[in-house]
């Protein structure tokens, strides 16, 4: 089981907040509304942004921005983002 480490940062600008996606493999953030997006978040969810790559490198493995820029490649990423989805969205 992943273990999401969060904590929020008031937006209020775009009425989300940042959460900390971070565990010992991954390092990331999301930006996640109270309501779902259909238009904007991931499977219409309310997660609208979110940005992972390997911890202690600069490897993207994740970017959605309203959209995929780079959709997980491999199953750990796809692994990890399924766990986020499920938690946030």
């Amino acid at each position: 089981m992943v273990n999401l480490r969060e904590y929020f940062k008031s937006d209020r600008s775009l009425g989300g907040h940042w959460v900390d996606v971070s565990t010992n493999y991954y390092t990331g953030y999301a930006l996640v509304f109270p309501k779902e997006s259909k238009e904007r978040g991931i499977d219409g969810g309310q997660i609208v942004k979110l940005w992972v790559r390997k911890r202690g490198t600069v490897t993207m493995v994740i970017n959605y921005d309203r959209g995929w820029k780079m959709a997980p490649q491999d199953k750990y990423s796809k692994k990890f983002l399924d766990t986020i989805v499920k938690k946030y969205n």
